[in-house]
């Protein structure tokens, strides 16, 4: 009886208390709830924490995509120059043209000569005291290049930095890499067979651009390459135009019938398909938006699972709630109590998922070339983005808590169908997000499956293959092949330019005998052993002969797509004369004997359907094919790699 007369004491005078003290009382029940976690409160922080980690990563991969070129003063009015040569077989695109287009741009069509700029990349033996380093970012421009691609300078002036004929801009990374904490301004360096470049410029770090500049120097230190200025022939040159008020000046003359010029616009570059010979950086904007809409489903689940979560804890402990009611406790009261506990059980899991995504994208994305970078403008989104999860997961289970009277509460018998549906509505909108991201994944692991069992069409086990992608080594590629021959580890070693992926295979016109029309077709050129290295196999005639010396320059292979166009199996190839059109040829010709059909293998990415192709016999080398032994293989590799170093 005492105790009974004392609890409604109790009630009488909570029920006169300033609701200041009540919220006060509520505040601290929620810290000290947080503080002393259940296994509610556990899955909640894990379950939100994974999500928002994940959410993160996925945010800043596509905000950095969409920053790029974003600090250009006058990237709507940006244009890159795009070449399209067109057949009757395909198109290829390129935005490399001649030097002297410049000059009949600007005199034919009226564009200020500082309006057009170009641009030449080529790859450079840098030297500065008695360190040397391969380059293979080294941009040769015209003097009007910074005013109109305005990359942030760090140190110089950007206005007069390549006003000097030996003057070179370099970035921030490359200064750190030659001259450590000195100051680059002023610096000498070497360039091989150019002579001496001055530092007059140091650009910013961390601007987002698809050019990936290390160093910018002006056109009139091309040295040996200057020849190319007056070439009308070599395709070997980038443009960028700054159009008038947005205005494009008239579409330029055609080159020849099957060329055709046009401007592309800055913002469309980088999410741009990669073009032949192509010096951009891109990204592919249909996986950016893939990605975003598993972020956003991520996120659904998160609030879905944090909702019932919520509403499952509420109703375990729903006889505190009818206590709290008949102490004074109004819906207002349980709806502050519920904000400020989400809110702390979401800050603590905002905590948790933030270096964990910092940690992901430095240490386990980095080494992957992944362009992750948690940036401000995540950071500054933190607070609405507690703000906003906090009223998602606060909204519903506290409109169910405030009708809850106090008689259900304590007795915990429940009418309520509507809660039961809604519930049930939230628990089946989880589960069917849920499953379609196992879905995904299991298309994803499959897809990576069948990547790995994939039929190439040719050998690949133990075959190493590296590119003489510099002027510098390919002085030396012939003694290099000789060291690398007398390896141990190797059994063979083949040449080609083309014919595997990132070995640069060009598309080629042919003169084919009894056709009347110009067959274009991609073309390898190889050593006479690097089909049967690759374990290529014939459907008709024989591979090359490697003993047979005299086929080099005189023979061909024909893959079985670019047979069928010729009109294998009907009509016979073998024997056929093919007369290239190509560079290498100086568009002269040289007559080729068809000795054979080969199966279709890849030589380009899995993406790409396996196009027409070519492999000539030739004496020149770039690529690298190399057998290893399948044993001391590891070590092998590091012994040509100790090599070519």
């Amino acid at each position: 009886a005492k105790g009974r007369k004392l609890s409604l004491l109790l009630i009488f005078s909570l029920n006169k208390l300033p609701t200041i003290y009540i919220l006060l009382h509520l505040v601290k029940l929620s810290f000290r709830k947080v503080s002393k976690p259940d296994i509610f409160s556990i899955s909640y922080i894990l379950g939100l924490s994974a999500a928002l980690a994940t959410t993160f990563l996925i945010f800043s991969y596509v905000n950095n995509a969409y920053e790029v070129d974003e600090f250009f003063s006058h990237k709507e009015n940006l244009y890159r120059l795009v070449r399209t040569v067109e057949d009757a077989n395909n198109s290829n695109r390129s935005p490399l043209l001649a030097a002297p287009f410049k000059d009949d741009y600007v005199t034919t069509l009226g564009v200020g000569q500082n309006n057009l700029v170009r641009g030449f990349l080529d790859d450079e033996l840098v030297t500065y005291e008695n360190n040397s380093f391969f380059e293979d970012q080294f941009f040769y421009v015209d003097p009007s290049f910074f005013e109109i691609l305005d990359f942030p300078f760090q140190y110089g002036d950007p206005e007069t930095a390549l006003g000097k004929t030996n003057a070179v801009v370099i970035s921030q990374r490359v200064a750190k890499k030659y001259f450590g904490t000195e100051d680059p301004l002023g610096k000498i360096i070497e360039i091989d067979n150019k002579g001496l470049l001055e530092v007059t410029g140091v650009l910013k770090r961390g601007f987002k651009s698809h050019l990936d500049v290390d160093f910018i120097a002006p056109m009139d230190a091309l040295g040996y390459a200057s020849k190319l200025l007056t070439n009308k022939e070599v395709h070997a040159f980038f443009y960028y135009l700054l159009s008038k008020d947005g205005v494009l000046p008239p579409t330029p003359r055609e080159i020849d019938p099957n060329t055709r010029i046009s401007w592309q616009p800055l913002s469309e570059v980088y999410f741009d398909n990669e073009m032949e010979f192509d010096h951009a950086k891109h990204e592919d904007e249909n996986l950016l938006k893939s990605l975003m809409t598993i972020a956003f489903m991520i996120i659904i689940i998160a609030v879905s699972n944090c909702v019932n979560l919520t509403l499952s804890r509420e109703f375990k402990k729903v006889q505190n709630l009818g206590v709290r009611k008949i102490l004074g406790s109004s819906w207002i009261h349980e709806m502050i109590k519920l904000i400020v506990e989400n809110f702390l059980l979401v800050s603590l899991a905002m905590i948790i998922a933030l270096p964990i995504s910092i940690l992901l994208s430095n240490k386990i994305l980095k080494p992957f070339m992944i362009p992750i970078e948690i940036g401000m403008p995540l950071i500054w989104l933190l607070p609405l983005i507690s703000l906003l999860l906090t009223t998602l997961f606060t909204i519903y289970p506290g409109i169910i808590a405030s009708t809850i009277n106090v008689s259900t509460a304590l007795t915990k018998k429940f009418k309520g169908t509507k809660i039961n549906f809604l519930q049930e509505s939230i628990l089946t909108v989880q589960f069917a997000l849920s499953m379609i991201l196992i879905v995904m994944s299991l298309l994803i692991t499959k897809q990576f499956d069948f990547l790995q069992k994939k039929e190439l069409g040719l050998q690949p086990n133990q075959i190493l293959y590296f590119t003489s992608n510099n002027k510098h080594s390919y002085k030396n590629i012939s003694n290099i092949k000789s060291e690398i021959e007398n390896l141990g580890g190797v059994k063979e070693v083949a040449m080609s330019i083309g014919g595997l992926p990132n070995s640069y295979t060009e598309s080629v016109s042919y003169k084919v005998q009894g056709k009347k029309s110009l067959q274009q077709m991609m073309t390898a050129y190889t050593s006479l052993n690097f089909p049967s290295l690759l374990g290529i196999k014939t459907v008709d005639g024989r591979l090359f002969d490697p003993l047979l010396q005299s086929e080099i320059n005189k023979t061909a292979l024909l893959n079985e797509t670019a047979a069928r166009r010729l009109g294998w199996p009907e009509q016979n190839v073998v024997g056929m004369l093919l007369e290239p059109m190509d560079y290498f040829d100086n568009g002269e010709g040289q007559r080729r004997e068809v000795i054979g059909v080969v199966e279709d293998f890849h030589f380009e990415s899995l993406k790409e359907g396996i196009e027409p192709l070519a492999i000539l016999s030739t004496d020149m080398e770039e690529t690298f094919v190399i057998k290893l032994s399948s044993s001391h293989s590891k070590e092998t590799v590091k012994e040509i790699a100790g090599i070519w170093s």
